[in-house]
């Protein structure tokens, strides 16, 4: 949780900065023994103009490359909370196929250790939701940010000490 929680942090504070990142491979982000995110590569970046008043198909293309950005990231975190990195796309699919017959999460227990069931429903729906193939239908980074530390507070209270590493302001620690 802490690794899916800094990088929706890092992605929150990109985009409020009008940077997008594209495509990032799971190759691209080191983790040290903290569990904290190291991101080497970001060979893919790109500056999002401001959203311009009198044109709404080039405003629909920058909430497009946000919104992309909720996918990208959404793939991280399914293959982090599944212990999994062979799933193949469609993956919004994949989750509801995992979901059928009464299944509340996909996570795997080895990937969270000591959870409980509103970690593993939530994480399980955060994910699902940002990999919905409509663009329009994915939350904003700043709301996914807010979920996942909201699920961290909701958890045991040896879960809660990873929220507290975060600031209020999405990613003020990486100023």
């Amino acid at each position: 949780m802490k690794v899916a929680t800094q990088l929706a942090s890092l992605f929150t504070w990109l985009h409020e900065k009008r940077f997008a990142i594209g495509r990032m491979e799971p190759s691209a982000i080191m983790i040290d023994k903290e569990f904290n995110i190291k991101v080497v590569d970001f060979s893919s970046l790109i500056r999002v103009r401001d959203i311009p008043h009198n044109t709404s198909r080039e405003a629909d293309n920058v909430t497009e490359t946000l919104k992309g950005d909720v996918y990208a990231f959404g793939i991280q975190l399914l293959k982090l909370i599944t212990n999994n990195k062979n799933i193949e796309g469609p993956y919004y699919w994949w989750i509801m196929e995992e979901l059928q017959g009464g299944k509340r999460s996909i996570v795997d227990e080895s990937a969270l250790v000591n959870c409980d069931g509103v970690l593993t429903c939530g994480i399980s729906k955060q994910a699902a939701e940002c990999l919905d193939e409509d663009p329009n239908a994915r939350p904003d980074m700043e709301n996914v940010f807010a979920r996942l530390t909201n699920l961290i507070s909701k958890t045991d209270p040896g879960q809660r000490q990873v929220r507290d590493v975060f600031s209020e302001r999405p990613g003020e620690q990486f100023r």
